[in-house]
């Protein structure tokens, strides 16, 4: 069986041999991509025409895995170059600033454990956290093809951090509308023909978006912090379960050294690595409408 790096040099001599003709003369490259929580080994089939370089990829991370599982290179290579084909989109007519200032959303991610992402993108701190900013290139029902905006992009717009913040900002709650719910409301929502009975007793609530997806951003905006602190008429923790949500619990039901030790624990077992976002508990203070 071939070494990872073997591998890797072996899949880029022979992957256009898998891919239609039509890409006989796309460039064949692999990237280090800055995943959020993690470095990925990317295949990229790049369109040497397009000005931004987004273009149908795989990472060879996961087909070394595949590899390892049935030792058939010729499979892995053929899967490879199916999901490359089959979700190609032509993007280059909507590369244009209006659709980035249109679809651009904010995503919270984890400072300290996302620094080598963080030096190759525009952002700004927040906690222990750091908002990195999402162009929703193309989206509808099916499927969305997005990236993170690097610095690279931000100086191809003339964009700053904090005006890209604006403009994620106005956007992230009209294109995903945030959602406040009950644990259990949730739960018998997701499951309705197993429903457990509510007695409203459990005061845990879920703050994401409608797609459940990087949904955490929703603690950026003051104003649903201030109508959440009215309808429990308390001060709350924050946990950050993971980037696609936070779980809002009130101050006087929960013990927050406690409560942290438990996230801990649950990060490092539970939680899939690319989906943490922080071990630290945040408290809303009501008087100063602030974490």
């Amino acid at each position: 069986m071939m070494r990872y790096d073997e591998f890797k040099e072996t899949v880029v001599d022979n992957i256009r041999d898998y891919l239609p003709t039509r890409y006989k003369e796309y460039s064949i490259e692999v990237h280090k991509i800055n995943k959020i929580n993690e470095d990925l080994d990317a295949l990229c089939v790049i369109n040497t025409d397009l000005k931004i370089g987004v273009s149908p990829i795989v990472y060879i991370n996961h087909m070394y895995e595949e590899y390892k599982k049935n030792k058939s290179l010729p499979d892995v290579l053929k899967t490879a170059a199916e999901t490359i084909s089959n979700t190609h989109v032509d993007i280059t007519p909507t590369l244009d600033y209006e659709n980035l200032r249109e679809n651009t959303i904010f995503v919270l991610v984890n400072a300290e454990d996302n620094k080598a992402m963080l030096s190759a993108v525009p952002h700004k701190k927040f906690l222990d956290l750091a908002v990195v900013f999402r162009w929703l290139i193309q989206r509808d029902n099916e499927k969305f093809m997005g990236t993170i905006i690097t610095n690279e992009i931000a100086g191809k717009y003339k964009l700053t951090a904090d005006e890209l913040f604006d403009i994620a900002k106005a956007n992230t709650r009209r294109i995903y509308k945030p959602g406040f719910e009950n644990v259990v409301d949730l739960v018998n929502r997701l499951f309705p023909n197993d429903p457990i009975p509510n007695d409203k007793s459990v005061p845990m609530y879920i703050l994401s978006n409608e797609i459940a997806m990087e949904g955490a951003s929703y603690i950026l905006y003051d104003d649903i912090l201030k109508d959440i602190r009215t309808q429990l008429g308390e001060d709350f923790y924050v946990i950050p379960s993971s980037i696609n949500e936070v779980i809002i619990v009130p101050c006087s039901t929960i013990d927050a050294e406690h409560t942290k030790t438990m996230l801990r624990n649950v990060n490092r077992s539970v939680v899939a690595r690319q989906e943490v976002l922080s071990d630290n508990v945040y408290r809303f203070d009501g008087e100063l409408s602030i974490i």
